[in-house]
């Protein structure tokens, strides 16, 4: 099966926990993932979810970062590659960068 035969939000309705709503949320931001990875697919095959490629494009976009890491965190479960808060020694680029973030966050509320 390619991925573009994929139906991205038939795979992400049957994780648990997710809703038809959240799963079109979350395909559109792994879209922007495949976009991010020069790719011209909707949903990109595992070796794309690398910690450097998870860094850059969570870093790099403009939209919600929460919202971004469960569509990631997603595509982590559906591929049966380790979650990005269960296993941060698989991602510690991200768990990094996630921390300064969340640390400026809590700067700029003061």
């Amino acid at each position: 099966m390619l991925a573009s035969d994929i139906n991205i939000i038939q795979e992400i309705s049957e994780l648990p926990l997710n809703t038809e709503a959240t799963s079109t949320l979350y395909a559109v931001y792994l879209k922007e993932f495949a976009q991010f990875v020069n790719l011209p697919i909707i949903y990109p095959s595992k070796e794309f979810f690398t910690d450097e490629n998870i860094c850059g494009f969570v870093f790099f976009t403009n939209t919600f970062r929460k919202a971004i890491l469960a569509a990631v965190g997603s595509a982590l479960l559906y591929h049966g590659l380790p979650g990005i808060f269960s296993s941060s020694g698989n991602y510690p680029s991200t768990m990094k960068m996630y921390k300064v973030i969340y640390n400026l966050y809590l700067l700029l509320q003061l």
